[in-house]
């Protein structure tokens, strides 16, 4: 399965659309796929500067994992575990704060 930004959204359990994504002052958090379960992500994460909807996101809605992922960017997963990513940029909120892992 690939995804590509809404293809991607919505993958996981939730669904959450930036704000921007929707024209709207808030995100809209619906029900996903169910592929990648306990994640979140947040597409076209530096292009949009997105790092505050990932803060919120990940503050209003606990999961295991969270993933901001660049445009031309790919991730790989196998039964939900992130095997592979392929491009650059993709950033995670761990503890409050914002890591790059690639």
């Amino acid at each position: 399965m690939a995804g590509f930004s809404a293809g991607a959204l919505i993958s996981p359990d939730i669904c959450v659309i930036s704000a921007r994504d929707a024209g709207a002052e808030r995100y809209n958090k619906r029900k996903g796929l169910g592929l990648l379960p306990d994640t979140l992500l947040a597409v076209h994460f530096t292009q949009w500067n997105e790092q505050e909807h990932l803060e919120r996101i990940t503050n209003d809605i606990p999961t295991a994992y969270n993933y901001g992922i660049d445009e031309n960017t790919g991730l790989y997963f196998i039964h939900g575990d992130l095997v592979e990513i392929e491009g650059e940029g993709v950033y995670s909120m761990k503890k409050g704060s914002l890591m790059q892992i690639h």
